[in-house]
């Protein structure tokens, strides 16, 4: 199985210059890592996140 993380493109950006992908506020209010299978990406990104994250 193959788990993905869904992230704006400022976080990708971001991530290019550090290495690794820094946890969001809900990963640290929660104490997890937020991660998804493939069939949900789709719509984790259509819920909360807006097109103009994406360029």
């Amino acid at each position: 199985m193959r788990l993905f993380r869904v992230i704006s493109k400022t976080i990708w950006d971001q991530t290019q210059q550090l290495g690794y992908v820094s946890r969001c506020g809900n990963d640290h209010k929660l104490d997890c890592v937020h991660l998804n299978v493939e069939e949900a990406v789709l719509f984790i990104a259509n819920k909360y996140f807006v097109y103009a994250e994406a360029r």
